[in-house]
């Protein structure tokens, strides 16, 4: 039994390394200029900055439905998509990068 839970754990454990190599090789990388300026308080810095997030946002967003007729289905909460995006800006804004 303690096999299968280790074997489940590893399994796991792969699926989320191979999502992280996706989302990080795939997405665009943040340069020194755009987190500066979104620090400051450009907005389209941090626009910039949320739309490379994005995807991985909705992914934590994602949530199991009902689907109405009996089967479940994946579909992204806005709410909790809105309070990511917030954290986000909140956490850009009161980011200090000379302490």
């Amino acid at each position: 039994m303690d096999n299968v839970k280790v074997q489940n754990e590893k399994s796991d454990e792969k699926q989320i390394n191979e999502m992280r190599k996706k989302f990080f090789s795939s997405r665009e990388k943040l340069d020194n200029e755009t987190v500066l300026a979104a620090i400051s308080g450009d907005t389209l810095a941090i626009m910039k900055i949320v739309d490379i997030y994005e995807p991985y946002i909705n992914k934590l967003s994602k949530r199991v439905v009902d689907d109405g007729y009996g089967g479940y289905k994946e579909e992204v909460n806005g709410t909790v998509k809105r309070i990511l995006i917030t954290s986000l800006i909140t956490s850009i804004m009161n980011f200090n990068p000379y302490k």
